[in-house]
């Protein structure tokens, strides 16, 4: 093994500037009936879907606020992934990877401890 250092390239213009133009929007909280969300995704039809340790899978509309639960799993929702087909890939802690097909379905999409 031959280790060599890195050289990082020089920072550009925009690394120094204090604001963005144009301004980012301002920052609003949107409460959950539940604590500790994991992950945060953003679904093909434009909606913010996360999970909370309670095992709620909550769906929010960023344009007004609100918030529907549109699952429940059996464990902690840890990460997720929105599909292109509008499913979504919920990890649960302790049970593997379950697949969210419709606005309340949920199937098994594989056990990732058993490699099925």
């Amino acid at each position: 093994m031959r280790p060599h250092r890195w050289n990082p390239p020089r920072a550009t213009a925009r690394a120094g500037q204090t604001q963005s133009t144009p301004a980012l929007p301002e920052v609003r909280l949107i409460p959950l009936r539940g604590q500790g969300p994991e992950d945060v995704v953003l679904t093909t039809d434009g909606y913010l879907v996360t999970g909370t340790e309670d095992g709620a899978v909550w769906r929010v509309d960023p344009a007004d606020g609100t918030v529907e639960k549109i699952a429940q799993t059996p464990g902690r929702p840890l990460g997720m992934h929105a599909d292109a087909d509008g499913s979504l890939l919920v990890c649960v802690a302790g049970h593997g990877v379950l697949r969210l097909a419709g606005a309340r379905r949920r199937t098994g999409a594989g056990d990732h401890r058993s490699g099925r």
